[in-house]
């Protein structure tokens, strides 16, 4: 698009970012529910999910971030042109609308958030393994490590719909201990990265793909954690 209409690349990145951004934002109003009437797939507990949700939310945005540096791999590689480094990731974008809603479908059916991000993690941790062990010489195993490490991502509304429900406050608390999960979840990653993902060792980072792999498991039992208080302690009307 560089030089298209007058406009710059990285000014159209601007433009398709306000094109997609805005409606999703108006669209999620509505398809996420933040109250207990409006999802079939509740829990209830205010026990100390909220010590547990920050930790939970951090290993999330963490274990995710090994995505971002599939284009690292595909520029290495020396296989693809420019043009083709930046379109072939769109599969993996492609892929976390797919398993986004097969998730939120599936958990709707079977009344359950906790069992599919677990799931979503364990598919994420084959691909994190596989980029572990970095079997360079096999392309068809390298772009299935990075492809799988897309759909963990997917599960990211789940997931914040999750502890909008757990966190069964009134709706001005559970915003303000939103914001606050968030914000710890995201200053994390601003710095952690930097130290995980060195981009002068990219894109075989010596310890990226393991500590990705660790902050996937951490999830995983956080997650059982969570849904153990959800149970232990229900919330009473």
């Amino acid at each position: 698009m560089n030089g298209r209409a007058g406009l710059r690349a990285w000014q159209w990145l601007f433009i398709f970012d306000f094109v997609i951004g805005v409606p999703v934002g108006i669209y999620r109003f509505w398809a996420i529910p933040v109250i207990h009437h409006s999802s079939k797939a509740l829990g209830f507990s205010r026990h100390g999910l909220s010590k547990c949700s920050v930790p939970f939310l951090i290993a999330h945005v963490l274990g995710i971030r090994v995505y971002s540096y599939f284009n690292l791999w595909l520029r290495d590689t020396g296989r693809w042109s420019t043009e083709e480094v930046k379109i072939i990731p769109s599969a993996g974008y492609g892929l976390q609308i797919i398993f986004a809603l097969t998730y939120a479908w599936t958990s709707e059916a079977i009344q359950m958030r906790w069992l599919l991000i677990i799931v979503a993690c364990v598919i994420a941790m084959i691909g994190t393994v596989i980029l572990s062990v970095w079997p360079d010489g096999n392309l068809p195993a390298m772009m299935t490590g990075w492809l799988l490490t897309f759909l963990e991502t997917g599960a990211g509304a789940l997931i914040i719909t999750w502890i909008h429900v757990v966190l069964s406050y009134s709706a001005e608390h559970r915003a303000i201990r939103i914001g606050i999960v968030d914000t710890a979840a995201f200053t994390f990653q601003a710095w952690m990265p930097l130290f995980v993902y060195n981009t002068g060792e990219a894109p075989h980072f010596p310890i990226g793909y393991e500590m990705a792999t660790m902050f996937f498991g951490l999830e995983i039992v956080l997650t059982i954690v969570i849904a153990w208080l959800v149970r232990k302690y229900p919330m009473k009307a």
